[in-house]
């Protein structure tokens, strides 16, 4: 039963981290087919930074 609850508190960390690369990838990608700026590439990225 303690791993159960080990990997409960685990679970939320490797989300959280999960996410944050995909907004990343997702942002990489807008820029790259100039569907966004690269100066609001920076400004999006430094909001998911600021989330930490």
């Amino acid at each position: 039963m303690p791993e159960d609850k080990k990997t409960w508190e685990v679970l939320p960390m490797e989300h959280k981290q999960w996410e944050k690369m995909m907004l990343r990838q997702i942002a990489g990608f807008l820029a790259k087919e100039k569907l966004i700026n690269p100066e609001e590439q920076i400004r999006f990225l430094s909001i998911v930074k600021e989330e930490d």
